[in-house]
């Protein structure tokens, strides 16, 4: 029970850290993440894995071994795994935001589009989580001796049809095809520089032959 809850802490954490750093344009936008910016990334998915491995342990193994934590030890225990969750939603979104407007300062339509639609399912998942929570609290609160046990895996079965279907659209995404290449890194500056010769061209003023002057007669 110890490991398969360590493994199952592992997962959301590097599902976490990986969207935090599409969110900040890994590959995409940037060729890598800088060293400080890629040390505070790395020290929250730590943080977040110790806090979650925490929670997980107690739950799992305590239920096993007939010492479940009491109320006031889960709350201690998911007061920080909430904040956490709430720290990493705060900063994907405040990133997909400064990504945005830096492909649109850039004009990369393609990257630009790409971005949007993964603010857009992250958006949706989010509020998905929050309406699943609110039923979940309800759920649990007028639960109080387990009466209704029979039902109960709904609770973590949602959770875990809210990450595929997030895993989904992201794959869909992201999914190979002949324009694939224009997502890298290494073709921004070409594209840039294109986009500048074409705007130059196209803004060019056109400078038309009038008729002769009376002078050049």
């Amino acid at each position: 029970m110890f490991w398969a809850a360590t493994f199952g802490t592992l997962r959301p954490t590097a599902v976490r850290v990986l969207v935090l750093a599409v969110a900040m344009g890994h590959g995409v936008v940037l060729p890598a993440l800088a060293g400080l910016k890629s040390a505070r990334v790395a020290g929250l998915g730590v943080v977040f894995f110790a806090a979650a491995e925490a929670l997980e342990v107690s739950e799992n193994v305590g239920t096993v071994s007939d010492h479940s934590p009491s109320p006031t030890r889960r709350l201690f225990l998911v007061l920080p795994v909430a904040a956490l969750n709430a720290v990493f939603v705060y900063w994907i979104f405040n990133s997909l935001s400064k990504t945005l407007n830096k492909l649109k300062a850039k004009r990369m339509t393609a990257k630009l589009e790409m971005y949007r639609r993964l603010n857009n399912a992250l958006i949706i998942a989010v509020a998905v989580s929050l309406g699943w929570i609110t039923f979940e609290v309800h759920f649990k609160s007028t639960d109080e001796y387990n009466e209704r046990w029979r039902a109960a895996w709904v609770i973590p079965a949602m959770w875990q049809l809210i990450s595929f279907s997030l895993l989904c659209a992201v794959c869909l995404m992201w999914a190979p095809s002949q324009s694939s290449t224009r997502y890298a890194y290494l073709e921004d500056e070409e594209e840039e520089g294109e986009d500048e010769d074409r705007d130059v061209e196209d803004t060019r003023p056109l400078i038309r032959p009038g008729p002769l002057s009376y002078v050049d007669n």
